[in-house]
């Protein structure tokens, strides 16, 4: 069980922790280490943890399109929700124990939607889908969770122009809305002197006022030098008004406010395996086979993951290996490494790192749920059609 400020907060309502949050992080913006390098973290408190196996079995969803779209697998209110980016539909579905570690996926209602959804947001009753494409658009339905569940009744296919609201946005959009009114805009292209490279940033954008409010995330300086292929791209977690972001050759998560950009400071999540993250010159990068040796090799971070369930915050830590086997003369693959999570809590202060060995979780794929953090099994690609296997994580 994780103590502290985070075991004060595990009780209370989401909206007052999310609240509370962001007093917190303010309230602690003043204790930032500005140097590069924040220096080996001692363990608050040393934990344990266990995974669990987890086999679905797949009633009347594929298992391409369960594992291809998992990124913005939702849950709300006891029910899951997804899109299908392929049949251009949108689904609720449920997980439905039959032993202690088999359980059934069943789609209960779907619909097509007329367009290709690229993310979606559930709002209190309202649902926004955001479609793709080169100049996407938000589609608002609203009111479509009556008894807090799923009406499929009140959604319309965007070919009857029924819909409450559409708003065009900027091309490569990702959703998260604040307060049904904030976007939260990725991908917007900043122009640099150097016309050969672009570097992106996140944007506030109003959907009352239809126009961009705030732009934050500070591109780090060595990325004008130097290429870091795989993780060029900032990391994002939202936590209502407060975005945490952060870099792959970067020791630090910093904090911004979504509704204004303002950034709130910058928090130390350094792996103890990480000690320097090298990227390559950019008058040295030449090839493609450079870069893939780089991703395989190299050390660098990975996403962010609120885990609400504890209450927590993870990064992920991919380490440094060898780009071929001990063993033989094969090319080891990036989700070879060892890698580990890098534990904080809601205030992001340093727990605790949890080392995995390889060839376990698929830290790529994941989902979170009531029971917690759910990673793809790393042997799912060989099992039959309608069968998957997770690995539900459990620390204490």
């Amino acid at each position: 069980m994780i103590q502290g400020n985070a075991l004060f907060l595990l009780g209370m309502k989401p909206t007052f922790i999310l609240s509370f949050l962001i007093s917190f992080i303010l309230c602690w913006s003043g204790c930032i280490n500005k140097s590069n390098d924040c220096g080996e973290q001692a363990p608050h408190q040393r934990l344990s943890y266990e995974l669990s196996k987890e086999i679905f079995f797949l009633n009347n969803i594929s298992k391409y399109s369960f594992v291809a779209n998992l990124n913005t697998l939702t849950f709300h209110n006891g029910y899951y929700y997804n899109i299908d980016k392929d049949k251009k539909a949108f689904y609720e579905f449920y997980i439905s124990p039959k032993n202690q570690d088999t359980s059934e996926v069943v789609i209960q209602q779907n619909i097509n939607l007329g367009f290709t959804p690229s993310d979606f947001y559930i709002d209190s009753n309202d649902l926004f889908i955001l479609s793709n494409g080169h100049f996407p658009t938000l589609y608002k339905y609203a009111s479509v969770f009556g008894n807090q569940r799923f009406d499929i009744s009140k959604i319309k296919s965007s070919k009857n122009h029924e819909l409450q609201d559409r708003i065009n946005l900027l091309p490569n959009s990702k959703l998260h809305l604040i307060k049904n009114r904030f976007i939260v805009v990725s991908s917007e292209t900043a122009a640099r002197n150097d016309a050969s490279s672009e570097f992106k940033y996140y944007s506030c954008y109003d959907l009352k006022e239809k126009k961009v409010t705030g732009r934050f995330t500070t591109i780090p300086e060595i990325y004008e030098k130097q290429n870091f292929p795989g993780v060029e791209m900032p990391f994002k977690l939202d936590l209502d008004s407060v975005s945490l972001v952060s870099f792959g050759s970067e020791h630090f998560i910093s904090a911004y406010n979504n509704r204004t950009g303002d950034k709130i400071g910058s928090y130390c999540a350094k792996s103890s395996h990480i000690k320097i993250i090298e990227g390559i010159d950019r008058d040295e990068l030449n090839d493609f086979q450079q870069a893939i040796d780089y991703v395989i090799g190299q050390a660098y971070y990975l996403d962010i993951i609120h885990d609400k369930k504890h209450n927590c915050i993870y990064r992920i830590a991919k380490h440094k290996q060898s780009t071929k086997k001990e063993s033989s003369m094969k090319l080891n693959k990036a989700k070879d490494s060892p890698l580990s999570l890098v534990v904080l809590d809601i205030g992001l202060n340093f727990l605790d790192e949890i080392v995995f060995p390889p060839h376990i979780i698929n830290y790529y794929k994941h989902f979170s749920d009531d029971d917690g953090l759910h990673f793809l099994a790393t042997d799912t690609s060989n099992q039959d059609e309608s069968r998957i296997e997770f690995k539900l994580l459990k620390i204490k």
